[in-house]
């Protein structure tokens, strides 16, 4: 099968593309579905028991992060589709205990969902990395944060509508889609290895060592800092838009239409994949890594220009909404796709993206676990659409200032280096 896909043709994309996304989908199938549920009422240890469910599995999750730091980078590449099936395979078998064991007791059990399903990402992406086609394959499976978190949730609904109970709904969701995730991927694992032309203009990606861990973070301490600010910020109004989007919309009066949970993410979908599939067209590397900090300005001016609006009731809340997924989403998936790999490009490192990504997605989950805990302890009488807010505004400030001082850092660093593509002034 690897020969008649040949990297060039439409066969080669449409087959990284539908395996990717589909890996991802399937996994968001087992991480997602909790969030569908309001399961009022209930409480664990006197706070909001949803509030709890999803602070437990952020922290499986951030764990699972900071653990593929150094287990994904060293997984051997023939392992790689026996390590994302026992992950997404035990992550749905905990999704049985919280079914079986009475609530509220059943609650931790979401650590070790969490600590399941923390490492797909960067094993997915293992195989997109290292292209020049990356971009585009990384924004198309970059869109299952978008679009599939509101299919599961949906999903979700529908079932608890069906009269499956909030806690049987997660496990049920999962088995829809079991056969889904083992074609999508023996898809991925028959995808080829980057070609020669890859591997000249974004360098080989090959396991890494602790040694090459150890030099590449201290020759970047300054700008893995600057980034993992970015990414904790974007992670987290991310995440609260997401997993509380229920409640939001019913803070807004929009709680009767769920819909709208897929609705509102269309829109968003569309234009990132438009955005940052179209980064693939620049061959420079400087010029791809400028283009994430221009997102960084455009995003964080966007977020405080709409949500002034939203707030002085010149702007309806939904679009509101819509404005601020598409200003976050932007420059969350960038990083995660653009950046990292522009980096590990211009500056001719050995290894993969894979550490850099799990520290900047173990950094982000750890933030907003942060974020929730003061919402659950310290702000228990503000609105999640008034917490929203007060969030996005943290948010868009730091990002214009972030976007000035990240430029500057990659520039002297390069000038440093002395690497030949220097950032455009």
């Amino acid at each position: 099968m690897e020969e008649r896909f040949s990297r060039n043709t439409f066969l080669f994309y449409l087959q990284a593309i539908v395996a990717s996304f589909l890996t991802y989908s399937c996994m968001y199938a087992i991480r997602k579905p909790i969030t569908a549920a309001t399961f009022d009422g209930l409480l664990f240890a006197g706070i909001n028991y949803k509030v709890a469910l999803i602070i437990f599995q952020v922290i499986g999750y951030t764990l699972s992060k900071f653990m593929g730091i150094k287990f994904v980078s060293e997984v051997p590449y023939h392992k790689r589709k026996l390590t994302l099936s026992l992950t997404v395979g035990l992550g749905w078998g905990s999704l049985l205990l919280f079914a079986l064991i009475p609530a509220p007791y059943n609650a931790p059990i979401l650590i070790f969902n969490g600590l399941c399903l923390g490492m797909v990402w960067g094993l997915v992406f293992s195989y997109l990395e290292g292209r020049t086609t990356t971009e585009f394959l990384g924004a198309c499976l970059c869109t299952t944060f978008i679009l599939s978190s509101g299919i599961v949730k949906a999903v979700g609904k529908y079932l608890i509508h069906l009269g499956i109970t909030e806690f049987w709904m997660p496990f049920t969701t999962g088995a829809i889609f079991a056969l889904p995730f083992i074609f999508s991927i023996y898809l991925l694992d028959k995808l080829p290895s980057p070609s020669e032309e890859d591997k000249k203009f974004r360098s080989e990606r090959i396991p890494m060592s602790p040694e090459d861990r150890k030099k590449f973070f201290s020759e970047f301490t300054l700008g893995i800092i600057l980034v993992l600010i970015a990414y904790g910020l974007l992670s987290t109004v991310r995440d609260v838009r997401d997993n509380f989007a229920p409640e939001i919309l019913e803070g807004l009066g929009l709680g009767q239409k769920p819909a709208l949970l897929v609705m509102t993410e269309i829109p968003i979908f569309i234009l990132c994949l438009i955005v940052i599939a179209s980064s693939s067209f620049i061959k420079n590397n400087s010029k791809g890594l400028w283009f994430n900090f221009l997102l960084y300005l455009f995003s964080g001016v966007t977020i405080v220009i709409s949500t002034f609006l939203y707030q002085n009731n010149q702007m309806e809340p939904i679009y509101w909404l819509i404005i601020l997924g598409l200003a976050t989403y932007l420059p969350y998936i960038s990083l995660q796709i653009n950046l990292v790999d522009r980096w590990v490009a211009l500056f001719k490192m050995k290894g993969t993206v894979s550490p850099l990504v799990c520290l900047m997605d173990g950094f982000g989950y750890f933030i907003s676990t942060l974020v929730m805990l003061y919402k659950a302890f310290g702000e228990t009488k503000v609105t999640w659409p008034s917490f929203l807010a007060q969030l996005t505004w943290i948010l868009g400030i730091s990002l214009i200032a972030l976007s000035g001082l990240t430029y500057f850092y990659f520039q002297s660093k390069l000038k440093t280096e002395l690497v030949a593509e220097p950032l455009p002034a």
